[in-house]
């Protein structure tokens, strides 16, 4: 019951907010609004995907470079696939190595980009705390 009359308390304020705004411009400040959203959903999505796409290259690099012969790492992570899937050629074991090489990558860059929007997050927060002090 409680919940039913907050529901109308709050229409009753949007209405009285509303009241005094002209239906024609009310109408284009709403359309206006709808067309910023979907600039900005736009512009994150991308701006995502190249953060993600230059973190994922950065990290592949960064992982590839002990996957060669000389690594200690790459021959030890080979034998145990020997040990573990001995019924998998030699390129086979390659193949299951340059998988997880790539699934890595993928992880670590994901945590980047959830870092960065922890940031982005505590930042918009400070901003809006900043904001409430000032009034």
């Amino acid at each position: 019951m409680q919940r039913h009359q907050a529901v109308q308390i709050e229409a009753a304020q949007a209405q009285s907010t509303f009241r005094t705004i002209a239906p024609a411009a009310f109408a284009h400040a709403y359309q206006t609004k709808n067309i910023v959203r979907q600039v900005s959903i736009s512009a994150g999505l991308a701006l995502a995907s190249v953060f993600m796409q230059e973190r994922n290259a950065l990290h592949y690099n960064r992982l590839a470079e002990r996957f060669s012969w000389n690594a200690w790492q790459f021959n030890d992570a080979l034998h145990l696939l020997r040990e573990q899937l001995p019924n998998l050629s030699d390129t086979q074991r390659l193949g299951v190595l340059a998988g997880e090489l790539a699934r890595q990558a993928t992880l670590i860059s994901c945590l980047d980009f959830f870092r960065l929007e922890a940031w982005i997050a505590l930042a918009l927060a400070g901003c809006l705390l900043a904001l409430r002090a000032a009034d």
